[in-house]
């Protein structure tokens, strides 16, 4: 397996947001992507992030390889690199002794070798099946980003009160310095909202904040987010990344069982 790229930027960008949920998982390489499935440390959280091969300027895979590796280790090592910096990273079952990662500029021939031991992890490398979306919201990330931290200055979790009838959004936070109340509806130009399934009219779920900040940091990888809710399911909070580079999804369990209100 060899794999080269010179956007440092968005690989690094991927990296970073995976650390913040997975310290240790498997890498996967196809012939046209890497793949990234598994659970975080707490079990509510589920990770899949597709990378196309595009991302790369050099791109061989001669069989399906899969790497375990330490996500905080990688960043690092990788997190200072700035464009020019180019990346290869290669990977040889007949020499074993790890992921090697070769750091260079073309324009010098200073260059860096690492070599970063692999490890045999259990990890949740399984299919999600399509949810049954009662309705979407999609928005720029940043302001999710925003969102998150403005309703964490009051509680670790929010509320989100869903309204088919009234097509909308409410996100409601509750803490001891006060409240805060969050609506969106169809006339507001900041979000897009999909209200799908016409069966169910109203619900509410309950999320861990600290979760959704931890998404939101995927802010760096694309210029909206969308996130799709359904009854009885986990929350899909789905990043696409620019230039069609592949995706970064989160799915996340409700803290508490639905009930209409």
């Amino acid at each position: 397996m060899q794999c080269e790229l010179k956007k440092i930027t968005e690989w690094n960008n991927l990296l970073k947001t995976t650390q913040e949920l997975l310290t240790k998982t498997n890498l996967t390489f196809d012939h046209d992507k890497i793949t990234i499935r598994d659970m975080d440390e707490t079990h509510t959280a589920f990770i899949h992030i597709s990378i196309s091969k595009n991302l790369f300027t050099n791109y061989k895979i001669f069989s399906t390889t899969e790497l375990g590796i330490d996500v905080a280790n990688l960043y690092k090592i990788l997190k200072n690199l700035k464009p020019p910096t180019c990346l290869k990273l290669h990977y040889s079952e007949d020499k074993s002794d790890g992921l090697s990662i070769l750091v260079y500029k073309d324009d010098t021939c200073k260059k860096r070798n690492y070599t970063l031991p692999l490890f045999s992890i259990n990890s949740f490398n399984t299919e999600i099946k399509d949810l049954p979306i009662s309705v979407s919201m999609t928005m720029e990330s940043r302001k999710f980003y925003d969102l998150c931290t403005h309703l964490l200055l009051f509680d670790d979790s929010c509320t989100v009160h869903i309204d088919i009838l009234k097509k909308q959004l409410k996100f409601s936070s509750y803490g001891d310095i006060g409240n805060v109340d969050i609506e969106y509806d169809e006339k507001d130009k900041h979000v897009e909202l999909d209200f799908i399934k016409k069966d169910i009219t109203r619900f509410k779920q309950s999320f861990s904040l600290e979760k959704w900040k931890q998404f939101s940091q995927a802010y760096t990888l694309s210029d909206t987010v969308c996130l799709s809710f359904s009854k009885d399911s986990p929350l899909l909070v789905e990043y696409k990344l620019n230039d069609d580079l592949g995706f970064c999804r989160f799915y996340l369990a409700p803290k508490v069982d639905d009930s209409d209100f």
